[in-house]
């Protein structure tokens, strides 16, 4: 339902859609069909690496928890990279670079949809901070924003820009994003 009053079906938002007037938001579930480890997938994980309890804790709760305890910011994003090795862009992913879409945003730390986009022979502009902004394509097809940084990125690595796991990162990144 749009608005009060207007009621839209889906074949007809279908048709009327623009995609170089849409943007796209993508979060956790769009990743999931091509294997890319659920929320609880990962803090399970880090659970079982770290020997820590998760129960009741959201993940950036228990990632807070397991750099707190461990001291050691490297090991848990070598963790959470692990989880995402060899991951590729299936279903409606490979069809994204099929669209002049305006812009798409995510908040998820894979590379599905630059791989989406390199497979089709398509410009990507990424960003996932402020610093990006000066060294991404300005002939891009489409520009890519990653809320959450990408898990090619973090400062435990030597990085400006960060993955937002932790509570700590949510708070250090506001000045970046």
């Amino acid at each position: 339902q749009l608005g009060n009053t207007t009621k839209m079906e889906l074949e007809e938002l279908v048709r009327d859609l623009r995609p170089e007037h849409t943007i796209l938001l993508f979060g956790a579930g769009s990743s999931i069909p091509s294997n890319a480890p659920t929320v609880q997938a990962i803090i399970d994980h880090l659970s079982a690496r770290f020997s820590l309890t998760s129960a009741g804790f959201s993940l950036s709760e228990f990632t807070e928890l397991v750099e707190q305890r461990s001291k050691d910011r490297r090991r848990m994003i070598t963790d959470v990279r692990s989880l995402f090795k060899g991951i590729k862009p299936t279903a409606g992913l490979l069809n994204l670079p099929l669209y002049a879409w305006k812009s798409i945003y995510t908040t998820n730390y894979d590379d599905l949809i630059e791989q989406a986009y390199k497979k089709k022979g398509k410009q990507l502009g990424v960003f996932t901070s402020n610093f990006d902004f000066g060294n991404s394509p300005r002939n891009a097809d489409t520009r890519l924003f990653k809320i959450h940084g990408t898990i090619e990125k973090d400062p435990s690595f030597g990085d400006i820009s960060r993955m937002i796991l932790t509570e700590s990162d949510y708070n250090n990144a506001i000045d970046y994003r």
